[in-house]
């Protein structure tokens, strides 16, 4: 499939962008030996190797369907606190037809189509596979289906808070997903909103036991976005981050946005040369490489500083020219993995596997449940 940062604004911008840093720069390089070509090329290499093993795994098709459902919202979101403790059990599918084809009636609205089988210290969920790879189908049913809940969801952390005016929200999850009794995938999300312009999301998805891609989005006085993809090793495979200050008129910062890159041991930063200009510079395993030529590109016509730009976006692509004078591409030589990572990325910061796939199970059970209590008070 192979188709620094300097504020002089002061050190908040810095510390932010510091944050998203996993101390690469204190390891040893690993293209130490390597010029910036090839070491560019290992690193891209390293990547196709890894998204290769992403798209084999069971997990990968979890994501089909999520870049179809893009801008879609969550239905029936309860305005109420839901803990983990109110879930726990292990439910199976079992839908019951009622006399509309679809569901068991209880008190005249609820519809069972789970059956709680057991006990449990977490929140586990037995399902049909098909139903988790189209998520619009969760809840169709026909009498001659024959039901197969071979897709387990076993939640370890389930929080969701909220107020009554829907202003304030916290939530978080931790799941881990099977199939036919192997492992499909373990995702993990953090996220608080206050009012309605301040929000921070951070999601973590392992494909393997060996490959992880995870997002880390904030909107508040500073915007932050974060794309990465990692190895059991810690090793930052890919990263890409973006940090941003809107403009205050009253205050005299000299650059508001900042700008990371890492494929590998190859780094790219937007910072200012002797000039005070704003350039693009290119570092292998820390060293800056001073013969090599940096060229950003916007194909669509976006700012260099604008909050979309961004090559997981789709909206930038980067030029190296080496000092032999040859250039590439980066778009070019990470190939259709540019694609495939920036649907992944896209889908994990929109949360969707937890919001169209757990969510919805997890509110659905909710309600049984409470429709289940109103039966007994009857």
């Amino acid at each position: 499939m192979r188709k620094m940062a300097f504020v002089l604004g002061g050190l908040l911008l810095l510390a932010l962008f510091n944050s998203c840093e996993n101390g690469t720069d204190e390891s040893p390089s690993k293209t130490e030996l390597l010029n910036l070509k090839e070491a560019l090329d290992v690193s891209a290499q390293q990547l196709d190797d890894a998204v290769n093993a992403i798209e084999l795994s069971t997990a990968y098709g979890l994501f089909q369907q999520g870049s179809q459902l893009k801008g879609e919202q969550e239905d029936d979101v309860p305005a109420l606190n839901i803990y983990l403790e109110d879930l726990m059990g292990v439910y199976a599918y079992d839908p019951v037809e009622d006399s509309e084809g679809s569901g068991k009636t209880t008190n005249g609205h609820c519809k069972s189509y789970f059956k709680r089988i057991d006990d449990s210290e977490w929140f586990v969920i037995l399902l049909p596979h098909e139903k988790v790879l189209k998520p619009h189908d969760l809840f169709d049913f026909t009498p001659e289906d024959v039901i197969n809940n071979n897709f387990k969801i076993t939640t370890t952390q389930f929080l969701f808070e909220t107020d009554q005016s829907m202003k304030w929200h916290n939530y978080q999850l931790a799941s881990r997903f099977d199939l036919e009794d192997e492992y499909a995938g373990e995702l993990w999300v953090e996220e608080t909103r206050q009012e309605f312009f301040k929000s921070k999301i951070y999601s973590k998805f392992g494909f393997t036991d060996e490959h992880f891609i995870s997002i880390m989005a904030q909107f508040n006085d500073t915007i932050k976005l974060s794309y990465s993809l990692e190895n059991t090793e810690q090793d930052i495979l890919f990263n890409e981050t973006m940090v941003f200050i809107p403009f205050d008129a009253s205050e005299e910062l000299a650059l508001q946005f900042v700008y990371e890159m890492l494929i590998g041991d190859i780094k790219i930063v937007r910072t200012f040369n002797d000039e005070q200009q704003i350039v693009y510079v290119v570092y292998k395993g820390g060293e800056l490489q001073e013969d090599a030529l940096v060229e950003v590109i916007m194909p669509n016509g976006e700012l260099p500083g604008s909050i979309n730009c961004l090559f997981m976006h789709m909206s930038k692509d980067i030029r190296i020219t080496f000092n032999d004078e040859s250039e590439v591409l980066l778009s070019e030589l990470i190939g259709d993995n540019q694609e495939v990572l920036s649907n992944l990325f896209e889908q994990m910061k929109e949360l969707y596997l937890s919001k169209m796939i757990v969510d919805k199970l997890a509110w659905q059970i909710y309600r049984e449940q409470d429709c289940e209590v109103g039966e007994k008070m009857r």
